[in-house]
């Protein structure tokens, strides 16, 4: 005996799917400004809005120890003088929270909201 299937579950299952499909594509909240923050030696420096900067490029250190970054719709190091060259390898960061890292050269590019954090409780 073959059993019918409610059209209804397929419906629901269909909206779940491409709900998941959606929420994979775009896990950010739209219209985040970012910051980009430079951290060499300890020292956070910050270098303005991510929108604003775009296409720019900038180098930091001293002779032996540069890294150059270009800034478009992400950030992405394009040379590094240090032995590894994994900084290089990180790819373009465009999200809250994204860091290019070189160890050798101790330095930290990263992302950072500009607007306040949403409080979810508050604890005493």
């Amino acid at each position: 005996m073959k059993k019918k299937y409610d059209p209804a579950l397929y419906l629901v299952l269909a909206v779940l799917f491409a709900a998941s499909v959606l929420a994979t594509a775009y896990p950010g909240r739209g219209g985040e400004e970012l910051a980009v923050e430079a951290v060499r030696g300890g020292e956070v420096v910050p270098l303005g809005n991510l929108g604003e900067m775009g296409g720019s490029a900038m180098m930091f250190g001293e002779p032996g120890n540069l890294n150059e970054i270009v800034i478009g719709d992400g950030i992405r190091m394009v040379s590094a003088d240090c032995p590894g060259g994994d900084c290089l390898r990180a790819g373009e960061i465009k999200k809250n929270g994204e860091m290019i890292v070189c160890v050798p050269n101790r330095l930290v590019i990263r992302l950072v909201s500009t607007q306040r954090p949403e409080v979810d409780a508050v604890s005493r």
